[in-house]
């Protein structure tokens, strides 16, 4: 009876956990420079670098409450969210014939601070990996 009840008790603390998450997330982000890094082939030289370090800089994600979201990244990128413990999954929206990826994965996983001001995503892809940190940037400095 009592393992009953602790499991149930746990799990109502993790649903409303993730409650308060998901109410964290809602609002705009933007790329935190000062926390990611840029790796791979694409960036050997320092021009190269600096086309990148540029397009990553202005990086935008608006996470919207009805579960959809709108990521700038040189053009807009539209789909839907899900929260899955501390893992944010973003699901960019097809069309018919159409294929998107972020660094080759489709939906993009980041893994949230616990206190929701912070998101990072990191890639092994041996062109364009790195790890992307983005802020809340409604709280942002």
């Amino acid at each position: 009876m009592r393992t009953l009840a602790a499991l149930l008790l746990s799990a109502i603390c993790l649903s409303g956990c993730a409650e308060g998450l998901e109410k964290k997330i809602i609002g705009p982000w933007k790329s935190d420079m000062s926390r990611t890094t840029i790796t791979g082939n694409a960036v050997k030289d320092d021009d190269a670098r600096k086309t990148v370090t540029d397009v990553v800089r202005s990086i935008t994600l608006e996470i919207k409450d009805d579960k959809s979201f709108e990521m700038k990244v040189l053009m807009v990128v539209k789909g839907k969210w899900a929260l899955n413990g501390n893992k944010l999954l973003l699901t960019a929206d097809t069309t018919k014939g159409d294929s998107f990826t972020f660094g080759g994965r489709n939906p993009m996983e980041f893994t949230l601070d616990p206190s929701g001001a912070s998101m990072s995503m990191t890639s092994a892809d041996a062109d364009t990996g790195g790890t992307l940190t983005l802020v809340r940037a409604d709280l942002a400095k």
